[in-house]
This record gives C-alpha cells, structure tokens and sequence, in this order.
C-alpha cells in the first residue's frame, strides 16, 4: 500500500511540474499573439477576438491591419482578462488540493526526513513555519529541504534510538546524512530536472560534487548500490555469524 501511495505522488508531482513548465513556454505577450495570428496558429483575432476561421490567409491579415476599433480592442482585453483570472483561482484550487494530497501522502508514509522531497512548496513552508526556521519570500524549495533536514536529524535520531532502528544513519561528526535506499527516493529518477533531484539529496542531507544531471544521477545510483552491497555483506556477517555457532555447537 505504501508503494503505491508513493508511486501515485511521485505522478502527480511529475504532472503538475510539467504543467509548469509548458506554461511558462508557453505564456505569451499581445505581440506574440499578433506574431502567431500572421503564421497561421491561431484563427481569432488577436485584437478584438472576432473568429476568422472561414477566412483564407490574406483575408486574414487584411482584417488584422484594419481591425482598429479600439473599443472592440478594450472588451476583448476585458474577456482576456476575466477569463485568466479565472483560470487562476481554478488553478489555485487545484494547487490548495494537491498540496494537502501531498502532505497527507508524505505522512502516511512516515513523514520522514529523506522524503521531504514529496512535499510541495507550500508543504515544505508550512513544515518550517512549524518547526520555527526563519523563511523569506525567496527561499528555494531545495533550500528549505535542507533546513528541515538539518533540523529534524536531531529529532528523528532520538526515535530511532528508541524504536531501536538505527541502521539507516552515516555515522559522521560534522555532517548529517541519511543513506539513499530504495524506499526513500523516487522511483521516476531518471525522468526527473536537475532540481528535482537535488531536492532529493537535500532530503538526504547529501551535497553531491555533480553540477549536471547526469552527474548527480550518476552518485544517487552510487549511493544506493552501496547501500545494497552493505546489506549484502551485513548478511553475509551474519550467516558465517550463524555456521561459526552451529559449528562450536
């Protein structure tokens, strides 16, 4: 169950950067839509949003060079207005939604420090408003991962203590990091941005010397399969462990 519940939020956040970023590519001014009227991309106007779909090309640009009502260009402006405000305020429920889906995913599966990657912006603020860390309003989302990193370690290695699971921790005097298994990274890393993935070190309170992507993926893999070869060998310890005892028997 808790596979899936990952695997569904590490969908959704692909999503919803993807939207991201076609809409930023996308987002045009008034003269690009002129630009893109005048190549044949669009059949409305751009100035007062009169369709021109039945038109040829050349009636067209006709009409664009003698379209010069300018208050049919002020109501068009209006309706452009009004419907992106309304895009806005539906897109802002939809974020509101996503992010409580978010926290509420990243709670079920322990709320663990090295998945603080599941967590949207607002998520990840709201975290470091809790656990009183000083924010701004320029704060980068993997900045604030790490914040929370640094932290919660404390706090977490005091649990595990307790719980008696401590298997997890680099043990190291100056530097907290969490080992990268399985579990607590994404399974979609090879489909994810460079940021993306430096957020997951973050998580993990690990500074990789990569700058690019393939370079940081390249040391997320190294860390995970020294994570399996450990625990191959701690399996290995304990097996002759065991023959040693059967044998003294």
């Amino acid at each position: 169950m808790k596979k899936e519940v990952k695997d569904e939020q590490e969908r959704r956040a692909k999503t919803k950067e993807s939207k991201q970023r076609r809409a930023a590519r996308h987002r045009v001014d008034d003269v690009e839509e002129e630009k893109a009227f005048l190549l044949g991309l669009v059949d409305s106007c751009p100035r007062c949003g009169e369709s021109l779909e039945e038109y040829d090309d050349e009636a067209q640009r006709r009409h664009l060079s003698e379209c010069t009502d300018t208050d049919k260009h002020m109501s068009h402006a209006k309706r452009k207005a009004k419907a992106a405000e309304k895009e806005v305020k539906k897109q802002k429920r939809v974020d509101a939604q996503e992010s409580v889906q978010a926290r509420a995913a990243w709670e079920f599966l322990g709320a663990q420090t090295n998945q603080l990657w599941l967590l949207d912006d607002t998520q990840l603020r709201n975290q470091a408003l809790e656990a009183g860390l000083p924010l701004s309003a320029t704060d980068d989302r993997n900045d604030m991962i790490s914040a929370l990193a640094s932290h919660r370690h404390e706090k977490d290695d005091l649990l595990r203590t307790a719980t008696g699971n401590s298997t997890d921790m680099v043990t190291a005097p100056k530097k907290y990091q969490r080992r990268m298994t399985p579990e607590s990274v994404p399974s979609n890393l090879h489909s994810m941005e460079l940021k993306e993935l430096l957020g997951v070190c973050a998580a993990h309170g690990f500074k990789p010397v990569g700058t690019t992507k393939s370079q940081v993926l390249a040391e997320i893999e190294d860390e995970l399969c020294s994570e399996v070869d450990e625990k191959h060998n701690n399996k290995e310890v304990v097996k002759k462990g065991n023959n040693n005892l059967s044998e003294n028997k």
